[in-house]
C-alpha cells in the first residue's frame, strides 16, 4: 500500500512542477492532458483518504488500548475490594466464634457441630469452615476438639480430680463415646488420657 502512495505523491509533484515552475512542457493532446489531470486528482484524493484512514486507525487503536487498560485496572480493583470484604467478613465471624467458645462454652454440647455453629452465626457452613481454616489454621473438627480437650485437662488439674471418672470427663466436654475421646486426646497430647492422669499423680 505504501508504494501506491509513493507513486501518487510523485505524480502530484510532477503535475505541480510542470505548472508551477518554468519546465519545458511536452506536446500533450487535450484528451491525454485531461486523463493526466483526472488521474492526478484521484491520486490526491487517494492520498488524503489514506492519510485520514491511517490517522483514524491509530486513534482507534489508542482508544481501544486505553479502554482495555481501564478494564484491567477496574477488574484488579474489584478483586482487591472482594478480598478486603472477605477478610473483614472472616474476622467478624471468627471474633463471634471465639466469643461463643470462650464465654458461652458452646462446644460442651454433645450435639454441637459446624451446622449448628453456622446457624447460630446466621451464616453458612462454607463461611464458617473457611474462617476457621484461614484464621485458626485448622479444620473445624480439630478446632472443636482442641477446646474440648483443654476443658478436660482443666478438670484433671483440679485438686479433687480423683472423684471424676473418664466417662464423666469426656461427656462433660462434649464427646459422645470414650473411643473417640481417647483417640482425639492422644492425637493432640501424644499420650492416652490414662497416661496423662498417671503423670499428674506422679508430679504431686
Amino acid at each position: 500500500m505504501y508504494w501506491t502512495v509513493y507513486i501518487a505523491f510523485l505524480i502530484l509533484l510532477t503535475f505541480f512542477g510542470n505548472y508551477c515552475f518554468d519546465v519545458p512542457k511536452l506536446a500533450i493532446s487535450k484528451n491525454n492532458l485531461f486523463i493526466i489531470n483526472v488521474f492526478t486528482l484521484l491520486s490526491v484524493i487517494y492520498f488524503i483518504s489514506f492519510f485520514l484512514y491511517y490517522k483514524h486507525k491509530i486513534t482507534f487503536h489508542d482508544i481501544s488500548e486505553n479502554k482495555e487498560t481501564d478494564h484491567i485496572i477496574t477488574e484488579n480493583e474489584l478483586i482487591v475490594s472482594r478480598i478486603s470484604n472477605s477478610e473483614a467478613t472472616y474476622k467478624k465471624i471468627y471474633d463471634d466464634i471465639i466469643t461463643l467458645f470462650e464465654n458461652d462454652k458452646i462446644y460442651l454440647d454433645t450435639n454441637f457441630n459446624i451446622s449448628t455453629l453456622a446457624e447460630i452465626l446466621n451464616t453458612n457452613v462454607s463461611y464458617v469452615s473457611r474462617t476457621i481454616n484461614s484464621t485458626a489454621g485448622s479444620n473445624f473438627n480439630t478446632f472443636l476438639n482442641t477446646y474440648r480437650i483443654q476443658y478436660i485437662k482443666k478438670l484433671m488439674h483440679d485438686d479433687d480430680y480423683d472423684r471424676y471418672k473418664l466417662t464423666y470427663l469426656y461427656t462433660q466436654a462434649g464427646f459422645k463415646n470414650q473411643s473417640t475421646f481417647n483417640k482425639v486426646f492422644k492425637d493432640l497430647e501424644g499420650v492416652t488420657p490414662t497416661e496423662y492422669i498417671q503423670k499428674l499423680k506422679e508430679n504431686i
